[in-house]
């Protein structure tokens, strides 16, 4: 009979096919301690569909709330929403070419676009609906937390807590109140269905090799859904090394080095799909990722410590949340913004180990918790202002959701006052958990329309350039243009080169009728973002208006060079061609707006009175 070390050796000659087999073959039929398996009951039953019914009551209301953020653009403005046949496409291209064409290409979630196309076909521009299918994922998730923490803690008590409290933590909110918030609970969904299937086949069931595969293709799944899933192998070796049949043992170096490579043995493949994933990503975008700033390394790693702190003191004192929030880059390791941070994560890391030490489930939560958080240290590949959301923690407070748990399943549960301490127990659990949902229940308020969400964001974090100007865009939605100058006007005065608000400015100038106003600042917009063609096309209109034509034409010609198919582009150049009595040009740009968008009632008018007067 062949060993194992040989039936190693064989995999690297065997096709494809079936080396993936055979790497399935001995990752599940390596020996396996017998877990100690909670029975399923009527009262899992019971308790999850309470808990389930509570946190939809919380997020009820929710059902209510209008499109916000940036739903409008990649929801309701996505034209590769409308069509099935534009499925091929997301899986050649970044997640929001079609709505932010010239932003760095960071996001390869083919998946997530096929699910927002189902929903899009589904519910249609019904906010109601899209809000339900948020909710509906959150709950999913909360299922699967369930499961895999009566897996992982091996006590009733303890894993209805961890269910619990990740169910109703309010850091959650942006997640579920907000639509496109659903990509966190959509994509992990995946992984932790792919973890729940790689456990049922470590525990040697029948048809383990199935529950492999499945884990496997759930991985690839969660994969194309959301790129920080590629962190489940860790989760994985991790299960491993603390709680699979690789834990305990001798301590000595040696000892451990081995246990930690019998760990990597069962994640092989997922290992696999893994490095595949990143191939394809880097193939499709260019580069495993696009810097969206530039920042020096020493800023980069001065602004660590109060990021990593930003995100323990969400799940620990989820206070004064908001969509936006001051984290400022730091530029001195002596500045207060590092030392302070730092210490703090040194003590919060320091507690973590010391529990792991105690406790081999605890050691597995802390670094479920600590693991998701590692690709959020790449600060270059957000915006300034973008470098904490609480979205960014729904994997994370999954380990935090264990670790709280364990906590509360600590307390004795059977004293000697029995009665008295069993209550003590449910009354803490009570408590924390009534903290928790009426919290959720209050940040939920602020995700009702961005009217209020972004004035929310301006009150949290009055430096963030962001919120401030997503506030001045949604007053000039309304109408409002002179109440969002100011706006504007100090984000300006923080940082004259912020071509968002530049740009903005211009435009704002530019519905008030105050040209010149406009010119310079969309004349500077062009400058800041020479590959905006937006910038272009309204400094093209602008002159139009000041009836400088051939500025005009210029402008929305370059307006054209970067974006061909630009709505309503041919039709602004063919207006200008007209004015300059360059008819037959005319015809044909309002010919091209007709070709890229068929139906546009104003260019076929147009065409057609052309037409009528060439023929005279």
């Amino acid at each position: 009979m062949r060993n194992r070390r040989e039936e190693i050796a064989l995999i690297a000659h065997s096709a494809p096919l079936l080396r993936a087999k055979r790497i399935i073959s001995l990752a599940v039929s390596s020996p396996v301690q017998s877990p100690e398996r909670l029975a399923w009951t009527r009262a899992d039953w019971i308790f999850l569909a309470a808990l389930a019914g509570v946190t939809f009551l919380c997020y009820l209301p929710a059902l209510g709330y209008d499109f916000v953020y940036d739903d409008r653009l990649l929801i309701l403005k996505n034209p590769q929403l409308l069509a099935w046949r534009f499925v091929p496409v997301f899986f050649r291209e970044h997640f929001i070419a079609p709505v932010f064409p010239s932003a760095p290409a960071n996001y390869y979630r083919p998946l997530l676009l096929i699910w927002m196309l189902l929903n899009r076909q589904v519910w249609g521009v019904s906010a109601a609906g899209w809000h339900l299918t948020a909710i509906a994922l959150h709950l999913a998730v909360t299922a699967e937390i369930f499961l895999a923490a009566r897996r992982i803690l091996r006590g009733r008590f303890a894993a209805g807590a961890a269910a619990a409290v990740f169910a109703l933590h309010p850091v959650h909110v942006e997640c579920v109140a907000w639509v496109m918030g659903m990509t966190e609970s959509f994509s992990a969904a995946f992984l932790l269905g792919s973890l729940l299937c790689y456990l049922r086949a470590r525990d040697q069931v029948p048809r383990s090799r199935w529950w492999y595969s499945a884990s496997v293709s759930l991985f690839a799944c969660a994969l194309l859904a959301k790129e920080n899933m590629i962190v489940l192998p860790a989760l994985l070796v991790a299960w491993e090394l603390f709680l699979g049949p690789a834990s305990g043992g001798a301590a000595d170096a040696r000892a451990f080095i081995r246990r930690s490579l019998q760990s990597l043995r069962p994640a092989i493949p997922h290992f696999i799909i893994a490095a595949l994933y990143l191939g394809v990503r880097l193939l499709v975008l260019g580069a495993l990722s696009h810097a969206a700033i530039a920042l020096p390394l020493a800023t980069q790693l001065a602004t660590l410590p109060v990021t990593v702190f930003s995100y323990f003191k969400l799940l620990v004192w989820p206070v004064g949340l908001s969509a936006f929030y001051d984290v400022p880059y730091v530029t001195s390791f002596a500045s207060r913004g590092f030392v302070l941070p730092l210490f703090g994560d040194v003590v919060a890391l320091a507690l973590l180990g010391a529990w792991a030490l105690k406790s081999r489930r605890a050691g597995f939560a802390a670094v479920w918790l600590l693991v998701p958080l590692l690709p959020l240290l790449n600060l270059t590949v957000f915006p300034n202002g973008e470098i904490v959301h609480d979205r960014y923690l729904y994997l994370s407070s999954m380990g935090f959701a264990l670790l709280a748990g364990l906590a509360l399943g600590a307390i004795p549960e059977k004293p000697s006052d029995t009665r008295g301490e069993l209550s003590a127990r449910l009354i803490v659990s009570g408590v924390l958990l009534g903290v928790l949902g009426g919290a959720t229940c209050y940040y939920r308020s602020f995700w009702r329309d961005n009217m209020t969400l972004f004035a929310r964001g301006v009150q949290i974090a009055p430096l963030n350039n962001i919120a401030a100007n997503d506030l001045a865009n949604e007053l000039v939605a309304r109408g409002k243009y002179e109440d969002a100058l100011p706006l504007y006007q100090r984000i300006l005065a923080r940082d004259p080169t912020y071509a968002m608000s530049v740009y903005n400015l211009g435009l704002c100038y530019y519905n008030l009728g105050r040209l010149d106003q406009a010119e310079r600042y969309l004349s500077q917009a062009g400058e800041l973002s020479p590959n905006d063609p937006e910038a272009y096309i309204h400094l093209g209109m602008t002159y139009l208006k000041m009836s400088r034509l051939d500025a005009a034409e210029q402008a929305v010609r370059r307006a054209l060079s970067l974006d061909p198919h630009g709505r309503g582009y041919h039709f602004a150049l063919g207006v200008i061609l007209e004015q300059s009595g360059e008819l037959k040009g005319a015809l044909a740009e309002f010919r091209a707006e007709l070709a890229n968008y068929p139906g546009e009632p104003a260019a076929a008018a147009q065409a057609q009175e052309l037409e009528r007067r060439l023929k005279k």
